[in-house]
């Protein structure tokens, strides 16, 4: 309520808003502005150009313009995530600091998400945002990887699968998405990563396309892979692990090759990890799960000429190779991009629960766990009575 009260007299007395970010933070927060029935001019504005122009009636714009034209405005930061470079962007387009609001609200935008979270998860997306595993494999052995990548096999990503699985899946939502996340495992163990780059942005010519990697291998890069980045607009986003390596050269890298991304210089900072807590049983309500869940309808997998709603139910197949487990995949689980008839049929779909949701015990997950190698046991994925009386079994299956 005092957060409310704050946002209150932030736009009080002001004929023009600038939310900046036009994600679901700041839909919510254009209808909570718009409460108190006040005449005000409300502008969006972010840094994907796929969603620039107009929509729902209101105008979504580039920084530089709704600085240019609204010198005046307040302008109030709505992503969590890049809120500190979204402040600077707008002090060097020449808006004054106590013009620009976030950490005064933050918690009450953090209480927006969690109380429209349900209806979020169980709503289409507005702009399609998924990811690509180049590997499911990793060169970082990391306890509680959500893509299982330390008990998957080599496996990469098959590139004549993926430029057909590109080109339908842009003709269905008319080359329209917010994101797209190369990852991995580790993407840059894939030779062809640069013809993936390419075929990704010749079928998405306005996405924002991004690397996700450990930076491990960046050093090793060679001129062409660095000269497709900036040719395709290719941005590459850092996590910092506590491993022997020097992250300040990895970076000062990526800087020198002229490349946008996202890292971190703090060497004291580090990433931390959420356990996923399967229920192996089964015997979670797949609504709850669903609906629950940081992963569900955010961000989807897209892989062999399929989209799931999130990448745990694809990536759920190395751990039933390595524990012997059987979590079942079904049709349920996934849209097949060459049977469905539209973007929108296909979105619907994906903001339903899953079948596989029973096996996500979402209440039971732990969050905040710092960085340890894997000891690939059972137990780092699964709850821990399961884990172990399934792990006994497969051990006989195995002796068997």
């Amino acid at each position: 309520m005092e957060e409310k009260m704050t946002l209150t007299g932030i736009i009080d007395g002001e004929d023009t808003v600038v939310i900046c970010g036009y994600g679901p933070v700041g839909r919510y927060l254009q209808q909570e502005i718009q409460e108190d029935g006040k005449e005000r001019k409300i502008v969006f504005c972010d840094n994907n150009k796929a969603k620039h122009g107009k929509e729902n009636g209101f105008e979504i714009c580039s920084f530089e313009k709704a600085c240019a034209e609204n010198k005046e405005a307040v302008f109030i930061l709505t992503s969590l995530e890049y809120a500190s470079k979204m402040k600077k962007q707008l002090l060097e387009l020449g808006i004054f600091e106590n013009r620009i609001y976030f950490h005064e609200i933050r918690e009450y935008l953090q209480g927006l998400m969690d109380k429209n979270m349900a209806m979020r998860k169980l709503s289409p997306q507005n702009y399609l945002r998924f990811e690509v595993s180049l590997a499911e494999h990793c060169n970082l052995n990391c306890k509680y990887c959500s893509h299982f990548s330390p008990i998957a096999e080599p496996e990469f990503l098959n590139l004549s699968q993926h430029e057909k699985d590109m080109e339908r899946l842009s003709y269905l939502v008319d080359g329209k998405s917010d994101k797209i996340y190369l990852i991995g495992g580790e993407p840059l163990l894939y030779q062809e990563i640069i013809e993936c780059m390419k075929i990704t942005r010749t079928y998405f010519p306005k996405s924002r396309i991004i690397i996700l990697s450990n930076g491990l291998l960046i050093n090793s890069m060679k001129d062409d892979f660095w000269q497709a980045c900036r040719d395709d607009d290719i941005e590459i986003n850092i996590t910092r692990y506590p491993v022997k390596t020097d992250y300040e050269k990895i970076i000062d890298r990526i800087e020198q090759e002229g490349i946008t991304g996202d890292y971190c210089r703090e060497s004291n900072v580090s990433c931390l990890f959420d356990k996923l807590t399967l229920d192996l049983e089964g015997r979670q309500d797949p609504y709850e799960s669903f609906t629950g869940c940081n992963q569900a309808n955010q961000c989807h997998l897209v892989k062999d000429g399929r989209i799931y709603t999130c990448s745990y139910i694809k990536c759920a197949e190395h751990f039933n190779k390595y524990f012997h487990q059987n979590l079942q995949i079904t049709e349920d689980d996934y849209v097949d991009l060459y049977s469905v008839k539209s973007g929108k049929e296909m979105l619907e779909k994906l903001a339903k629960p899953a079948r596989f949701c029973r096996y996500c015990d979402v209440k039971g997950r732990i969050h905040g766990l710092p960085f340890e190698i894997s000891k690939k046991e059972m137990s780092e994925w699964a709850d821990e009575s399961t884990a172990q009386s399934a792990s006994e079994w497969s051990e006989e299956c195995i002796k068997f």
